[in-house]
């Protein structure tokens, strides 16, 4: 299994830094706010795709739970 980076600060710094991600999993049905928003900006700057999921298969994807 590869590498997850969960959390939508963690997301951003890790995309400002330029750190090459596979992709970006956004919860469906989040309020898109400006944190989100950038988050697509620059994922799609750097041709990362995005895609959404339920919350509930996040939940059982993420280490946190």
């Amino acid at each position: 299994m590869s590498d997850v980076i969960e959390g939508r600060n963690a997301v951003l710094e890790a995309l400002r830094s330029g750190m090459r991600l596979e992709g970006v999993t956004i919860a469906e049905g989040l309020r898109h706010d400006q944190g989100i928003e950038e988050i697509r900006r620059l994922a799609a700057e750097a041709s990362i795709p995005v895609r959404s999921a339920a919350r509930e298969k996040l939940d059982r994807l993420s280490a946190r739970g």
